[in-house]
């Protein structure tokens, strides 16, 4: 469910983006590329500190890399927008640079901390299936999302349908945020069936 609502922006700068920044944003080709080439280095640098923050707030408190996964999503909305609405041809090279790498670093740090919080709270047994039905909800939404997003500019104009776009960060860090309610005892209960399994193959023996 986190990942899911996240579909509707990505797929926006997955397909549109390039585009939009061209065409109504009046920004060239260069400049409109070298957007797309910024935010995916911020993605690379979010997927490295995701996984940093996630190492470090797991070993004080179960519940940091949920809370990381949905500050970061929500917060990554802001220097979105200014991306979306504020930013064209005679924008300041630093600063466009500046909002979309911040806002690519943002959004993708919940990638390495989905996948660790979903692998400790499944029994071993179950983690296979559980990376499955992520891995077909990513799959849906690089397909969904886009049409998705088609549909909301048929349905109000360019930049509305991209700023309605961004609610999907905004679900997906509440959910991510309401996972810091249910982790700890899921955890907890993880690991206990885990001793009583031990156990009783240490008693079978």
């Amino acid at each position: 469910l986190q990942a899911a609502p996240g579909a509707l922006p990505f797929g926006f700068c997955a397909t549109f983006l390039n585009d939009f920044l061209q065409e109504q944003r009046e920004m060239t080709k260069q400049q409109a590329t070298g957007v797309l080439l910024t935010f995916g280095a911020g993605n690379a640098v979010g997927v490295i500190l995701g996984g940093v923050l996630g190492h470090f707030s797991y070993k004080r408190d179960v519940r940091g890399p949920p809370f990381f996964m949905g500050v970061s999503l929500i917060i990554g909305c802001i220097p979105f927008y200014f991306l979306v609405n504020t930013v064209d041809e005679n924008g300041n090279v630093g600063v466009v640079s500046a909002i979309t790498i911040i806002s690519g670093i943002l959004v993708v740090i919940p990638v390495p901390l989905e996948r660790s919080i979903l692998t400790n709270v499944c029994l071993p047994q179950s983690r296979g299936r559980a990376n499955a039905l992520v891995s077909i909800v990513d799959d849906l939404g690089k397909g969904l999302g886009p049409a998705l997003v088609s549909v909301l500019i048929t349905t109000f104009d360019r930049q509305t349908a991209f700023n309605i776009s961004l609610i999907g960060w905004i679900i997906g860090g509440l959910l991510s945020l309401a996972i810091m309610l249910f982790v700890d005892n899921d955890e907890k209960a993880v690991q206990q069936t885990l001793r009583i399994q031990l156990s009783g193959n240490q008693d079978g023996e």
